[in-house]
Formats: C-alpha cells, sequence, structure tokens
C-alpha cells in the first residue's frame, strides 16, 4: 500500500491506497474497470481517485491542482500491464445468492472446470466463463474441502441465465483477474504446452483443448472422465512433461 499523508483544517490525516493490481478491492476493481478507458485517455477521472484513495469527494474537490496530480500519480500503475497474484474477486453476491470464487494459483480447479472456462473466455463471453468458475457454497461446508459446489455442465447453464444480469463490470473484472492468474500460475509455469499450442494468446479461436489433450496423453484417453476430473495441474504438468524438446530428443 501507498502511504498519502495530507494535511487538512491542521490536522494531519493518513491513507493507505492501493499500489498495485494486487491490492485494490473487489469494489475498487470494478471502478478501475469502469473509468480506465478514460484514465487512458488522459482524462482526470476525479471520481475513480476519490474512490481509490479513500479520500471524500469533497476534500478532493478542495485539493489544489498540484495535490490532485501529485495524487493521481499514485495510480501510475493502472496504465501499464495489469499483473495479479492474487484473486480480487473472490465471491460476490446476485440476487441474494452467494457465489464463490476458485483459489488463487488454481489448486482447487479440476481440468474439466478450467477446459471448460477457457472455452468461454476465448469466445469472450464473460458471464458464461464466470459461471463455470463461480459457484454457490456446498451445504455443510467444514472448511476441509473446495467450498463451492462441484462443477457440472446443468448447473452452469442455470448460472449463466442468472449472471446475464451482473453488472458489465463485474464479468470483465473476472475475465481481467483470471487472464492475469492464468499467465502467473499456468501459463509462465508450463512453458513447453503454452510456447507451441498458442493458447497462451488466444489468438486461434478453433483452439480446442480438447483435442490438444487427446493428441498429447494419447492412449491414456480411455480415462478420460477420470482426467477430466483430474486437477488441472496434474494434467497440465503431464502435458509439460510430454512435450519437453529435450525429453524428445533423448528418445
Amino acid at each position: 500500500m501507498n502511504e498519502l499523508k495530507l494535511q487538512i483544517d491542521k490536522k494531519e490525516i493518513l491513507y493507505h491506497p492501493p499500489s498495485s493490481w494486487d491490492e485494490l478491492t473487489h469494489h475498487q476493481m470494478l471502478c478501475v474497470l469502469k473509468y480506465l478507458p478514460y484514465f487512458m485517455a488522459g482524462e482526470s477521472c476525479n471520481d475513480m481517485i476519490v474512490e481509490l484513495s479513500g479520500i471524500d469527494a469533497k476534500t478532493f474537490h478542495s485539493l489544489s491542482a498540484t495535490q490532485k496530480h501529485s495524487i493521481t500519480s499514485l495510480f501510475d500503475y493502472l496504465r501499464e500491464e495489469p499483473k495479479m497474484k492474487k484473486l480480487v474477486i473472490e465471491s460476490f453476491t446476485h440476487k441474494g445468492v452467494q457465489y464463490v470464487g476458485y483459489q488463487t494459483g488454481f489448486a482447487n480447479v479440476t481440468w474439466e472446470e478450467f477446459i471448460t472456462a477457457e472455452r468461454y473466455f476465448m469466445q469472450n463471453n464473460y458471464a458464461v466463463a464466470a459461471a463455470v468458475l463461480y459457484r454457490q457454497q456446498r451445504d455443510k461446508y467444514n472448511g476441509e474441502q473446495d467450498p463451492r459446489v462441484p462443477f457440472s455442465v446443468y448447473g452452469t447453464e442455470k448460472r449463466a441465465a442468472a449472471f446475464k444480469e451482473l453488472d458489465i463490470y463485474l464479468p470483465a473484472a473476472i475475465a481481467l483477474n483470471y487472464s492475469c492468474l492464468r499467465k502467473t500460475y499456468i501459463a509462465n509455469k508450463y512453458k513447453h504446452i503454452f510456447s507451441t499450442s498458442g493458447s497462451g494468446k488466444g489468438e486461434n479461436k478453433s483452439f480446442s483443448w480438447i483435442n490438444v489433450t487427446r493428441s498429447v496423453l494419447g492412449d491414456a484417453f480411455f480415462e478420460e472422465k477420470k482426467i477430466l476430473k483430474s486437477n488441472v495441474h496434474t494434467v497440465l504438468h503431464r502435458m509439460n512433461y510430454l512435450m519437453d524438446p529435450e525429453r524428445r530428443r533423448k528418445k
């Protein structure tokens, strides 16, 4: 967090505005996405600065132009490529129902869940992708399992219908958060897969994780259902090993 001191009515007030994307709160993230195009274009976006700084609007508007510029400069990182190592959008409530997200490093995401979410993210269908990853908390949750109800296609369809009514900035925030975490915890870790598949950039609209998985794992896919229920890292680790150029040269 940044430390910001202001002298207001002879009294020093200390603020701690976020110094990175990871430090944004859920609400701040939505606010940033609302104003980011204007901020990138050089507009003042005072409402966003007030939200991020924690300074009340009346006080902020009473500051000098120099002070406002200095405070605004604290958020110049928003003009750069977003980088996140935590799940900022941890959960949200819609029509009285709470939906819980996945763990930051994808530790509780199955292969089926991952490739389904990937398909919708590649299609820019963020609301449906969110419906894959964000699910209701399971009954009698004991803290020793995934807090979300198990993934299913049918449950996703029902949630997706409800998520079409979400504020447009929430699915966008979920997509941006996912993209950054995907790069940090998956693409950067399994380099043999993402350097050859083209899936890291999302430019290939005909790309299919199912096809890649079947071609790489070959005969192991007589247990396709078992693999779909496996952890995403378990499958990617195996695929990355099989696609290692050094391993292939040693054959």
